[in-house]
């Protein structure tokens, strides 16, 4: 199946019927906005796979491989050379660099390899929680100012998408198809209470946390 396909594919799920105990409520119409959904999935798609390296970056527990790129890089910069060797340019995070830095390597470091203090590592099914918050707000802003409707995903009876919301039914499809297949309801679920519910610090941190992802994808482009 295509994007395009999917695309289409999802936004027939979110129009049907919700139903619920003792009633059934109608669906969200999205084919007004066909062209304006797929851009934000194309969007979408890049921010996560860039919020989801930003994520390893942060916990993984492999060493740094100069070559790939793959791996946390250590806080020594000098220990992240080839056999001790001299750094290449497109690792050397200097701000004499050419890459547009403005901040010494410890700064570079703490800013997008340090890891969050409290932040889980693993959602349920093993889905990491903090890059699904990425395209949870880029959905979110999108329902609101382009569907103008309440943005309220729910997931009464799990994975089951004739009970969710039409909201809910959208940021699961999007998330198993686009995102990480493995993700279920009760992923979907954690974020949204996450999220919508919660303090102004975690506002605060959700915000720098796409501030990150949108400068390692403009230092990606720069490269």
């Amino acid at each position: 199946m295509t994007a395009n396909e999917t695309v289409l594919a999802i936004m027939a799920e979110v129009a049907k019927p919700v139903r619920k105990q003792h009633r059934t409520f109608n669906g969200v119409d999205l084919s007004n906005h066909k062209a304006s959904l797929d851009r934000l999935v194309d969007e979408i798609v890049e921010w996560y796979v860039t919020a989801l390296d930003d994520w390893k970056s942060r916990n993984s527990s492999e060493p740094f491989d100069p070559i790939t790129g793959e791996g946390k890089p250590h806080r020594d910069q000098r220990k992240n050379a080839i056999n001790g060797g001299e750094l290449g340019p497109e690792y050397d995070y200097g701000e004499d660099a050419g890459l547009g830095f403005s901040e010494t390597w410890d700064q570079h470091w703490e800013r997008f390899y340090s890891r969050r203090t409290g932040q889980p590592k693993l959602g349920f099914n093993g889905v990491p929680t903090a890059p699904l918050e990425v395209p949870y707000i880029m959905l979110r802003d999108w329902w609101l100012a382009v569907v103008r409707k309440p943005w309220r995903p729910t997931y009464p009876d799990s994975n089951d998408l004739t009970t969710m919301s039409p909201a809910g039914r959208l940021f699961l499809l999007v998330s198993q198809k686009f995102c990480d297949e493995r993700c279920e309801a009760a992923n979907c679920g954690s974020v949204h209470s996450r999220l919508s519910q919660t303090t102004k610090k975690r506002q605060r941190r959700a915000e720098r946390q796409r501030e990150r992802v949108s400068e390692k994808q403009r230092l990606k482009r720069k490269r």
